[in-house]
């Protein structure tokens, strides 16, 4: 399965000020507390039903034989709530070339370098899916960064990093763990698979290096106290808010990155008003107002001529009084190592601004 890319979800923008300041008070377990959509198969619908994460546990302790044989899997929502505030669970879909897991091994093993790189890998959490990987953060983190998120997973699609599990108003719930030779847990055209989801440390996520070590922890049907455990394990145990100063130093980082990416995202809502994620040019109305008004906060200024506008400054090489605007938003800069460079077409608002 290919990476996704993701429009239509609900737009948060001009509330980046409540991932700064929030009143939700987080010493309550959130891994007890959260309430979480889920679903037992591939194939259940929409109303999507909800359950705390340990009345989740209650009752899947009484559905064991059917963990077992795969007609119940463990399938969560990424927008859980938590003391009436939504939150993102970060569960990675890993995604690889064709049907063999042995692509999804090597970029999730990349993937996990590019985590170590950012002090991140010691909060992940891998499992082996059947077909591919799963990369889960077992923290939850604000509902108002979503569009930050989103573009951080657009950054990470290298590494086979699917978006499609947040995008939309009301996405599914995400496959954890399940016996992937029952119909109900595979599509029709599918064929069988005799493995189940697993857990798996990082020395193992290294050591995997083809099918036949991957079938190794996956084959056969699955062991649901196993399971239960798993999935205790994988529950996120804690909330973080930007500029939460008893998060770790790495999530500070990473929620302040995340931030930025959301501020990005912002400018760029309002700059195309019919704005989808990721942008789709000829559905676009530009707000030239409002772009006007980002330069400006910039310490830009435009000076108006016929048909364009001349900028004091590029916004993308800092080189003064070389670039200019046109009216659709279109940046141009006669630098010719500048990115905007007017003899390679220039940028367009979405990737400038």
């Amino acid at each position: 399965m290919s990476a996704q890319t993701c429009s239509g979800f609900d737009d948060y923008s001009g509330v980046t000020q409540s991932i700064y300041h929030t009143s939700v008070n987080l010493q309550e377990s959130v891994c007890h507390a959260a309430v979480f959509q889920y679903r037992y198969d591939l194939y259940q619908r929409k109303p999507y039903p909800t359950l705390s994460a340990s009345a989740l546990i209650r009752d899947l302790e009484t559905k064991k034989n059917l963990l077992a044989s795969g007609r119940v899997g463990i399938y969560l929502g990424v927008f859980p709530t938590y003391q009436n505030h939504q939150w993102i669970y970060s569960v990675l879909d890993i995604d690889g070339e064709g049907k063999s897991p042995v692509s999804a091994i090597e970029r999730a093993q990349e993937l996990y370098a590019e985590l170590r790189r950012r002090n991140l890998s010691q909060h992940a959490k891998w499992m082996l899916s059947g077909t591919g990987l799963r990369c889960v953060f077992p923290f939850l983190i604000p509902i108002e960064l979503r569009g930050g998120f989103i573009r951080y997973l657009e950054i990470l699609k290298d590494f086979g990093v699917d978006v499609g599990p947040f995008c939309g108003v009301d996405p599914p719930p995400i496959r954890l763990f399940c016996y992937r030779g029952h119909r109900k847990q595979r599509r029709l055209d599918d064929k069988f698979l005799d493995r189940h989801s697993a857990l798996i440390d990082t020395e193992t996520l290294l050591s995997i290096q083809n099918e036949a070590d991957y079938d190794h922890f996956t084959h056969g049907r699955p062991d649901p106290d196993q399971y239960l455990s798993w999935f205790r394990e994988i529950l996120p145990t804690t909330a973080y808010v930007v500029g939460d100063e008893a998060a770790p130093p790495e999530i500070r980082i990473f929620l302040d990155d995340l931030a930025d990416l959301q501020i990005q995202h912002e400018i760029s809502a309002n700059i195309f008003e019919d704005f989808h994620f990721p942008t789709i040019r000829s559905k676009h109305r530009l707000n030239i107002g409002f772009l006007f008004d980002h330069l400006k906060a910039i310490g830009i200024e435009a000076s108006e001529r016929e048909g364009f506008f001349i900028l004091s400054i590029c916004p993308v090489c800092g080189r003064r009084k070389k670039a200019y605007l046109l009216p659709n938003g279109l940046l141009r800069c006669f630098r010719s190592s500048c990115a905007a460079f007017r003899g390679n077409g220039g940028l367009p608002a979405s990737e400038w601004a």
